[in-house]
C-alpha cells in the first residue's frame, strides 16, 4: 500500500542515502496495519511514526552533528544492568507469548532436563557421595571369594567352612560377619506375606555399631537345628504388628518354620545399604552355615 502524499513529503527531510529504505519499511508496515485497525488509525500511526522519525534524524544532526540517531548499542550502554535485564526480558515474555507453540516446546523440555539432572544428582549423592549411616564406615570393607579356574576377576560367594576359618584365623580386622539375602513367607499372625530377609552371622549388628533392642545374635545360635531367631526391622514391627512393645520373646512364622523375635533394629539404623537388600521387610534374621554366603563385612 503505498504511503499518503503527505508523509511521503515529510520523510524527504531524511538523508537521501536512508531516505528510500526508510520509505520502503513504513510502507510495508502501512500496509499490513492497515487492514488490520483500519484506515484511519493506520494513517494516524504513519504520520507519527515518520514525524518521529523526522524528529530523531534532526535533533541528532543539530545537537550532535551526525546524520544517524543513536544505534541500541550506545542507549544499551547509557543504561543501569538492571534496566537492560528489564529490557531483555521483557523482549523475551513477547516473543514466548507471540509463539506458544515453541513456548510450550521450550518449557517441556527445560522441565525434562531439570528433572533428569535433579533425579541423577540425587542418585549420585546417595550412592557415592554420602558416607554409610555406621560407626566409622571408612573401615567397613566387603570380602567375597575368587575362583581362577571359573573368572579372573569377579567375586563369588564364599562358603560356609571358608568364612568359619576366616572369622577364626582373622588377625586383622576387628570382626567378621556374613550376609546373605533371601526372600520368605511370614505367616501365622495375619495374612500371608512374600518378604525380603537378610541372613547374618553373629557379630555383623556389633561390626556396623547398631544396637537393637533386645538383645543381638549370639554365638551358639549360629546353628540352625538348636535355635531360630530373628530380630526385626522398626518398619516391619509398626506396620505388621502394630509396634507391639511386647514383641519381643514372641514366635512367628518364616517358611513355616517357628523363629523367636529378639530384637527390633532402631528406626533408620539400616541406612540405604541394608535397605537395598532387604527391600519391603528389611529384616536380619540368623543362618551360618544354611548355604553358600555372598558377602563378608
Amino acid at each position: 500500500m503505498a504511503l499518503p502524499a503527505g508523509v511521503i513529503a515529510l520523510l524527504n527531510a531524511l538523508p537521501r542515502d536512508l531516505r528510500d529504505s526508510v520509505a520502503g519499511d513504513l510502507a510495508e508496515e502501512y500496509g499490513a496495519f492497515a487492514p488490520r485497525a483500519g484506515r484511519l488509525r493506520a494513517s494516524v500511526w504513519i504520520w507519527w511514526t515518520a514525524l518521529r522519525l523526522v524528529c530523531l534524524f534532526q535533533r541528532e544532526r543539530l545537537t550532535r552533528g551526525r546524520r544517524l540517531p543513536p544505534v541500541p548499542e550506545e542507549i544499551r550502554g547509557r543504561m543501569s544492568i538492571w534496566d537492560s535485564v528489564r529490557q531483555d526480558v521483557v523482549f523475551g515474555a513477547r516473543m514466548l507469548r507471540r509463539q506458544p507453540g515453541f513456548t510450550f516446546v521450550a518449557v517441556i523440555t527445560l522441565a525434562i532436563g531439570i528433572g533428569a539432572n535433579t533425579a541423577i544428582f540425587s542418585i549420585v549423592d546417595r550412592v557415592l557421595w554420602r558416607p554409610l549411616p555406621f560407626q566409622d564406615p571408612g573401615s567397613l570393607v566387603v570380602i567375597a571369594g575368587q575362583r581362577p579356574r571359573e573368572s579372573a576377576t569377579l567375586a563369588g560367594p564364599v562358603s560356609p567352612g571358608d568364612f568359619l576359618d576366616w572369622r577364626d584365623m582373622s588377625r586383622t580386622f576387628t570382626a567378621i560377619a556374613a550376609t546373605s539375602s533371601s526372600a520368605l513367607n511370614l505367616s501365622g499372625d495375619g495374612e500371608p506375606q512374600r518378604v525380603r530377609a537378610l541372613s547374618v552371622s553373629p557379630g555383623f549388628l556389633e561390626a556396623l555399631g547398631v544396637a537393637p533392642a533386645g538383645r543381638t545374635f549370639r554365638r551358639e545360635e549360629e546353628d540352625p537345628d538348636r535355635a531360630r531367631v530373628a530380630i526385626l526391622s522398626d518398619a516391619l514391627w509398626r506396620v505388621r504388628f502394630g509396634a507391639d512393645p511386647k514383641i519381643i520373646g514372641r514366635t512367628i512364622l518364616l517358611n513355616a518354620r517357628p523363629h523367636e523375635v529378639v530384637g527390633v533394629l532402631p528406626r533408620g539404623s539400616g541406612g540405604r545399604r541394608i535397605r537395598k537388600c532387604s527391600c519391603r521387610w528389611p529384616s536380619i534374621r540368623r543362618n551360618a552355615s544354611g548355604g553358600p554366603f555372598t558377602r563378608f563385612r
